[in-house]
């Protein structure tokens, strides 16, 4: 049992607010459960911290007002406030109480907010509890769930009576709380400094089934050093929903897309699920370069209704739909490596180069096309060589991380894209037009002086119809001809002469 101090005198950093019958154990001989949570969390974050926090957790064993006021003033100079919700909670007025003074004395003292986005109160839900019927204050806060719903839909606390698997939901849960209220501990330990030079990553909101990978991420990254947004529950009305992204998105560098089988709740509105939505925002900031998108999927979803099975193949294909983001179907390891890599990225800071006094030097074309159609594109590489274009192609042999880290210097490297669409399918024509859209994210220096796509062997009817508004067009169905160039390099000689302007 942990032992629990009463001491008026106190400096609480953090108070736990609960209702007493939640510590009560239906089990003979265990501790009751805000008993076992007080002790785990006080341990955890001193081994994360190196420093044993102070915790003050009232026993409900007095009820006279004279303790009471000493409560009251005690929960007002405490530095964070942990709200342990449950239905009996919710009915106590002396929780709501407790609730009620923190919020409003932190708030009077303009200190409700630590820096620009972390709360002192922490909501954690023990049991499953309507977002509606929360206490105001904490309704708009990310909550620490501490139950699932089991097959039937019946919410079950993650309490080690029932199993294994309980059990470690619990302490992985955990663990992402005590990380958090160290964080939070240091910040108010320590005077107000600059704003951390990591940029701030978006990880959308995502179907249920998805939640573990998302924490997974989520919690990676803050061990990193990253702000994850957003630190709020979204708004579920369209108008309020898209405002909020927009504010949200805007101070993001990248954003993470998690998608699966489910469509998931539409927000009031609109039929768009809230997955679809975060994106659809997410694009347009992406199209204009100000954002790097990664939307992975989860291994063999294929949409668990029409709609969605809709929408993952739109994503698969569809560049107008992910233009600029890169999409991934791995495991969620490979999806961290690549977010760090964006990272990395959008931390280098951007260095002013002055443009070149004439317009000269090799202009570095990437030719990127299919392994198969490497003998057909020579005749292009060869032209482009003696128009003193330095024309370089994919790599086609290594590991895939190898591959992709080669990929993705020829685009951030390069002047020019040209695209040799020959016996590469629709999906990797599409696939590598979205890399070509995003590489802004990949920590290019400018824009791309120009974009093309070749139209080769074998032609379809596909190719035959086959248009583009983010590149120039160009058909090659037998032999080359150096005139279907012409459009190309005319606008990468205009961009240079710019430069120079």
């Amino acid at each position: 049992m942990t032992m629990v101090s009463t001491a008026p005198d106190a400096i609480d950093e953090i108070f736990i607010s609960y209702a007493h019958v939640d510590n009560e154990s239906p089990k003979k001989g265990l501790d009751g459960w805000i008993t076992r949570f007080h002790h785990a969390l006080e341990v955890r974050v001193a081994q994360v911290r190196g420093q044993k926090p102070k915790i003050f957790r009232d026993p409900k064993l007095q009820g006279n007002d004279v303790f009471g006021d000493l409560l009251v003033d005690r929960v007002q100079q405490c530095g964070i406030l942990i709200s342990i919700l449950s239905p009996r909670y919710l009915k106590s007025d002396w929780c709501s109480r407790e609730l009620t003074e923190f919020y409003n004395a932190q708030q009077k003292a303009g200190t409700l907010v630590v820096g620009d986005h972390k709360a002192r109160v922490f909501k954690i839900v023990k049991t499953n509890i309507s977002l509606d019927s929360l206490p105001e204050e904490v309704q708009a806060l990310i909550g620490y769930d501490f139950f699932k719903l089991d097959e039937k839909g019946r919410p079950q606390e993650l309490d080690e009576m029932y199993g294994p698997e309980a059990e470690y939901a619990f302490w992985a849960r955990l663990n992402d709380l005590a990380y958090d209220i160290a964080e939070l501990l240091d910040l108010l330990e320590t005077k107000p400094a600059a704003a951390s030079p990591k940029p701030m990553v978006f990880l959308a909101e995502t179907i249920s089934e998805l939640n573990d990978e998302r924490d997974a991420i989520r919690r990676d990254l803050q061990r990193h050093g990253y702000t994850v947004l957003p630190d709020r529950t979204l708004p579920l009305v369209r108008s309020e929903l898209e405002r909020f992204l927009q504010t949200e998105l805007v101070r993001c560098k990248v954003s993470v897309h998690l998608l699966g089988p489910d469509y998931g709740i539409a927000p009031e509105g609109t039929e768009e699920s809230l997955t679809i939505v975060q994106n659809r925002i997410a694009r347009d900031l992406g199209k204009a370069g100000k954002l790097a998108r990664l939307i992975w999927i989860e291994a063999n979803s294929d949409g668990k209704d029409a709609r969605q099975t809709r929408f993952l193949e739109q994503v698969r294909t569809d560049p107008g739909l992910d233009e600029g983001a890169d999409v991934l179907e791995t495991p969620l390891e490979e999806l961290k490596t690549v977010l760090y890599e964006r990272l990395k990225a959008a931390e280098q800071p951007v260095v002013s180069v002055p443009p070149p006094a004439a317009v000269s030097g090799a202009v570095r074309i990437y030719l990127v096309c299919d392994a198969r159609d490497l003998e057909a594109v020579e005749p292009l590489r060869q032209y482009l060589k003696q128009q003193g274009c330095k024309a370089t192609l994919p790599l086609f042999e290594g590991d895939e991380a190898e591959l992709r880290e080669d990929h993705e210097d020829n685009l951030r490297l390069c002047d020019a894209v040209l695209i040799y669409y020959g016996q590469g399918s629709e999906a990797w024509q599409r696939k590598k037009m979205r890399e070509v859209v995003g590489s802004m994210g990949l920590g290019r220096k400018a824009p791309l002086s120009a974009v093309g796509i070749v139209l080769g062997a074998p032609m379809t009817d596909a190719k035959e119809d086959f248009s583009s508004d983010d590149a120039i067009v160009m058909k090659m169905p037998e032999a080359f001809a150096p005139d279907i160039l012409r459009e190309f390099l005319t606008q990468i000689q205009a961009a240079r002469k710019q430069e120079v302007v």
